[in-house]
């Protein structure tokens, strides 16, 4: 009971903290693709700079030169097909963790909305109760009055007739 902290939010508040949510997990998401990216381009100049360095070390003329080269062409092809590959595997995998904090998104500010709705049904029910409440008072406190006034009126003037 003393560690509860209620504070209530407007719509716009729930709004503005959703937008919040919304910015950070695209900047998220593009930090993602783009360190992916530069992973993949990373690896491709690996590749690139082993097969130079390959090349440089042939004996030109050599019948064994163009087996090699044709060979590395080859890999360099497979390799080229393997990072498309994975790159729409990224891809798929990124658009479903996407659609994951979408839903995760809209379940929150879901529940924000209703949290908030039924706090403030809350309120507006305990502030009508209390209206109620001060004009029941006020309405005794008027009859009371009205009695006291009369009686005051007919101690002090016994032979009027009202």
């Amino acid at each position: 009971e003393g560690n509860e902290l209620n504070f209530s939010l407007s719509i716009g508040d729930v709004e503005d903290i959703a937008g919040e949510f919304v910015s950070e997990r695209r900047q998220c998401i593009r930090q993602a693709v783009q360190i992916a990216f530069l992973e993949m381009k990373k690896r491709h100049d690996l590749i690139l700079s082993t097969a130079r360095n390959h090349y440089g070390n042939l004996a030109s003329g050599n019948g064994l030169v163009v087996d090699k080269i044709e060979k590395l062409r080859r890999d360099r092809k497979i390799e080229e097909s393997n990072h498309k590959k994975r790159g729409v595997q990224m891809q798929q995998v990124f658009r479903k963790e996407i659609a994951d904090l979408q839903q995760q998104h809209e379940d929150f500010v879901a529940s924000l909305l209703k949290t908030n709705h039924e706090s403030v049904s809350t309120l507006q029910d305990e502030l009508k109760n209390e209206k109620e409440k001060h004009a029941r008072g006020l309405n005794s406190y008027m009859r009371a009055s009205c009695n006291a006034l009369k009686t005051l009126r007919e101690k002090t003037e016994p032979n009027r007739i009202i």
